[in-house]
């Protein structure tokens, strides 16, 4: 039977992460707001470092790590050509780093659990 820490933990885990992404499109919303395209780009430049930043460390839990790295090379491809074209590279790498961890993750558990 489940009980209520169970409950609240699946529900933390499932609101994780479409909080971490609204509050992204929050920040692509301001970004948009912006007089220039240019400086929109830096905005997406910057929120794809922090989320390749937050999906290095959000690996082990494929719920929470995949969206998060999945938003962060979208936005990393969308900044390329910005003024901040270095910190979108790097927001770029360490997504697809944080995107491959979480799928060697989510492929070593399900191996371990059927073996």
């Amino acid at each position: 039977m489940i009980g209520p820490t169970e409950i609240i933990i699946i529900a933390v885990i499932c609101l994780v992460p479409l909080g971490i992404i609204f509050g992204t499109l929050g920040i692509v919303k301001l970004a948009r707001r912006s007089d220039s395209a240019l400086q929109g780009n830096s905005d997406l430049a910057i929120a794809s470092l922090v989320l390749g930043i937050i999906s290095l460390l959000a690996w082990l839990l494929p719920i929470l790590g995949i969206p998060v790295a999945v938003v962060g090379l979208v936005f990393g491809v969308m900044s390329r050509n910005s003024s901040r074209r270095r910190m979108a590279i790097a927001g770029m790498v360490m997504s697809a780093i944080g995107l491959l961890a979480v799928v060697v993750n989510l492929g070593v558990s399900l191996f371990l659990q059927y073996d």
